[in-house]
């Protein structure tokens, strides 16, 4: 009390590891607690203390409270007013998640029931608390948790059920002997292992959240696993790993010729959702078209569900996927379908046309060319940063691509952008003498031009280091 007292102290001083005065009180508590419990609630109700301030690991006192198995030091921070009970510490833990690792039913009751703990928070590997609690031998605090998952929403903000949120998962040890079984195509050891557990155990995660047992098999090719366990009661065909992909995405990931039909067995499996989103908002038929595996859109197109403008976070499509990887056989199976939306703008601006300018090789010629011809796309049509197709053409330096569009009535060359670079910048920029020396030859181009800082091509080529196309401007009397 004399310490606290004293004029110019620092009452949230951190050592070393970054704990406080308040921290140390706490552990001291977890060890001595008739000796440390006066000073405990002494600290913790001064106005100067921060009852939040986090350690090197991110974690505050609360925290540390609810390893410690003791109600005391937990009441004597949640009666502050200033308490946070929800933040997280740098492995995206909350204090509720250390309270269920330890499955101590007082403590995971009396949290519980304050009315701003969120009960599902998710931590970096995707775990809610209810995943450790899972995880202990405390049955009677994991049917408890259970429930009050189930009565304090029906539905959270976002529209997840919160118990989906809260899934059951194996403890390590079995969740990989389950996933070796699998991997070897042992359908009687895994019915056997799943056998042991409730029914609902067919949806429970895998060690590190690495899906269910579905997807396992997914990823394994094993179509006699996968067809045995997509036929059981109550299976979740579109549950979610860690990265949010069902096991459509493992079958679509991991197939190969020799085992390819379990993509096509899940493809066409009623109940399965061709349209899932992964965490990047992307669906199958995106990851498809990026890497131009027309087997697995084969497979996709046979449903009449599949969406083909689905737009992930990015507002990307899947055309949008296929022309940035400059992937002709999906573009052209894409161009051909109904309802194609071929000049749709992502969250940039950017069209399919625009990627494909960029990413275009001498084989792509005739695929700008195609574009160009299409109604609705307009070869001076800007993103959101202002730049034309012709921008992204000479940004990466893609020769083929400057020649064709330059040539077009009606495409200015001297065209800028956002912060006023023109095509002959971005050429400068990236280095690309062949296309500086085809834009500098163009008619009415201007090599002095200067962008919003005032800068030239000559400038930027300087700044890079592109000596030859220093020289090449030189050599035209650049300024």
């Amino acid at each position: 009390e004399r310490l606290v007292t004293q004029e110019g102290i620092n009452l949230n001083a951190k050592d070393q590891s970054g704990q406080t005065p308040l921290m140390h009180a706490l552990l001291s508590y977890c060890h001595i607690p008739e000796e440390v419990d006066e000073m405990l609630w002494y600290l913790a109700a001064q106005k100067g203390v921060d009852v939040n301030a986090k350690d090197n690991e991110g974690e505050t006192a609360l925290h540390h409270a609810c390893k410690c198995d003791n109600m005391t030091p937990i009441r004597a921070l949640v009666i502050q007013e200033r308490i946070d009970l929800n933040v997280k510490s740098n492995n995206g833990s909350t204090p509720f998640h250390h309270a269920c690792r330890h499955g101590n039913l007082e403590v995971i009751e009396w949290l519980a029931r304050q009315e701003q703990i969120d009960l599902t928070a998710i931590d970096n590997k995707g775990y809610t608390p209810y995943h450790y609690l899972c995880n202990t031998s405390n049955s009677e605090a994991i049917q408890w948790l259970a429930q009050q998952i189930r009565n304090r929403n029906t539905k959270n903000t976002s529209g997840d059920k919160p118990l989906q949120r809260a899934t059951l998962f194996f403890e390590e040890e079995a969740g990989i002997e389950l996933v070796e079984f699998i991997e070897n195509g042992d359908l009687e050891e895994v019915a056997e292992i799943l056998g042991q557990y409730p029914s609902e155990w067919i949806n429970a995660l895998l060690p590190d959240c690495e899906g269910t047992p579905l997807h396992s098999a997914c990823s394994s090719g094993q179509i006699e696993i996968v067809e045995w366990i997509a036929t059981q009661d109550g299976i979740d065909l579109n549950s979610k790993d860690r990265s949010g992909q069902t096991p459509l995405f493992r079958a679509l990931s991991y197939y190969c010729q020799e085992w390819y039909d379990v993509l096509w067995y899940m493809a066409s499996r009623d109940g399965v959702d061709l349209n899932a989103t992964d965490y990047k908002g992307q669906t199958v038929l995106h990851h498809a078209c990026k890497d131009d595996d027309m087997t697995a859109i084969q497979a996709l197109a046979r449903q009449n569900q599949i969406d083909l403008n689905a737009k992930d976070k990015n507002g990307s499509t899947p055309f949008h996927n296929a022309c940035r990887s400059c992937n002709l056989k999906s573009m052209s199976w894409l161009a051909r379908q109904e309802g194609i939306e071929i000049n749709v703008k992502d969250n940039n601006g950017s069209t399919p046309f625009h990627h494909l300018c960029k990413e275009g090789n001498s084989e792509a010629i005739e695929w700008v060319q195609w574009f160009a011809a299409q109604n609705g796309v307009g070869l001076q049509d800007k993103d959101n940063n202002e730049d034309t197709p012709l921008h992204y053409a000479c940004s990466p330096g893609n020769l083929d691509v400057a020649q064709y569009l330059s040539a077009q009535d009606g495409v200015d060359v001297n065209v800028k952008n956002k912060v006023g670079n023109t095509p002959l910048h971005l050429a400068c920029f990236c280095g690309s003498l062949d296309v500086v020396q085809h834009l500098s030859a163009q008619e009415g181009v201007d090599l002095n031009v200067k962008n919003s800082d005032g800068a030239t091509p000559l400038h930027l080529a300087c700044e890079k280091g592109h000596l030859a196309v220093v020289q090449q401007l030189s050599s035209q009397g650049v300024d």
